[in-house]
């Protein structure tokens, strides 16, 4: 009788662990299902209303409106207003929480967490946990029958929040935006996507890609703008997201500069513009060399911009606070040619 209850507890110990593996993984699984669904929700489901960034303190509200069928999505604040293509992850939409989906599964973990209300309406709590560190974790609280972001909220290693997308108020549902009619110059200024070695082609040299990326993260987009002085290459990079982006162009000349001032603002205007930008801009510029001589920071909201000069281009790297400054550093001084 001993002897038979010991051999079913020891059955007992080594089966135990493979069952509770079994149950782990299928609730991650059903947790991912969740991910996938409020990572590509903006493609099924209209909404509108007014959404905000939570970033130390609430800020303004933007007025947002999203249809399904057409893919743009109209954000307002104010007197101002402009529609692009899909939810924009630089406005306070939680849709746009997701910058991609394959980096994502590859950096995060996935577990759901016990039903929630949010708004007045049944939702849904999805937890990701980076696999990697250093890197935030984030809570999804999704609407329960739309799969909709309605707060994403984001917190430091330590469990501190730091930066909260959510709607303040939302209604889910049919709606109609219409393409903008200057998507042209909008178009021209953001680029167009070239991948592989377009890329160089576009530009007309080699663009700088950096040997070294944090743990998961990827390039996920390369696009081209014409509407500078001369050709700019925009490079984003992501773990699914944490973003930052590499821009770079060949430093313009005199002349270049003068003409593309002149051509966006008018003779007079453009003429003290570009002045301006040699005096102060370029004049920097040219006394860099490498990332750790940087000649200009810039710091706007949760993102810092880097400025500096590598040979003939002028090179930016855009980064959240997401990346510390020494990661930014290791991505700069990595830099090659294609």
């Amino acid at each position: 009788m001993i002897r038979r209850a010991a051999y079913v507890l020891a059955a007992l110990l080594v089966v135990a662990p493979l069952l509770w593996a079994a149950i782990r993984h299928v609730r991650e699984d059903a947790a991912w299902d969740l991910v996938r669904a409020a990572a590509t929700a903006h493609e099924r489901t209209g909404y509108t209303g007014r959404a905000a960034w939570r970033h130390g303190k609430w800020g303004w509200s933007v007025a947002v409106t999203h249809d399904a069928e057409s893919g743009w999505t109209r954000y307002g604040w104010g007197w101002g207003a402009y529609t692009v293509q899909g939810p924009s992850s630089r406005n306070p939409d939680p849709a746009a929480w997701c910058l991609d989906l394959g980096a994502l599964e590859k950096s995060y973990r996935a577990r759901e967490e016990q039903p929630t209300r949010f708004l007045d309406r049944s939702a849904r709590t999805v937890v990701l946990e980076p696999r990697h560190e250093a890197r935030p974790w984030l809570r999804l609280t999704l609407d329960a029958e739309t799969m909709l972001p309605l707060q994403v909220a984001s917190h430091r290693p330590d469990g501190s929040l730091y930066r909260v997308a959510a709607f303040r108020e939302v209604e889910i549902g049919a709606q109609s935006v219409e393409a903008p009619t200057r998507q042209r110059h909008h178009q021209r200024w953001f680029g167009n996507r070239v991948d592989g070695p377009g890329l160089d082609e576009a530009l007309g040299f080699h663009a700088l890609v950096p040997d070294w990326l944090p743990p998961g993260f990827r390039c996920i987009e390369s696009r081209v703008s014409t509407a500078w002085s001369t050709p700019k290459a925009i490079m984003v990079f992501s773990d699914g997201v944490t973003a930052f982006e590499i821009s770079q162009r060949t430093v313009p000349t005199p002349a270049q500069l003068e003409a593309a001032m002149v051509r966006r603002h008018g003779p007079r205007r453009g003429a003290r513009m570009a002045e301006k930008m040699l005096n102060d801009r370029l004049r920097a510029l040219a006394q860099g060399g490498d990332a750790d001589a940087l000649c200009r920071r810039h710091k706007f909201g949760m993102h810092t911009s880097y400025e500096l000069r590598v040979g003939e281009r002028e090179v930016r790297m855009t980064a959240r606070e997401d990346l510390d400054g020494e990661e930014v550093l290791r991505v700069l001084r990595s830099l090659r040619p294609r």
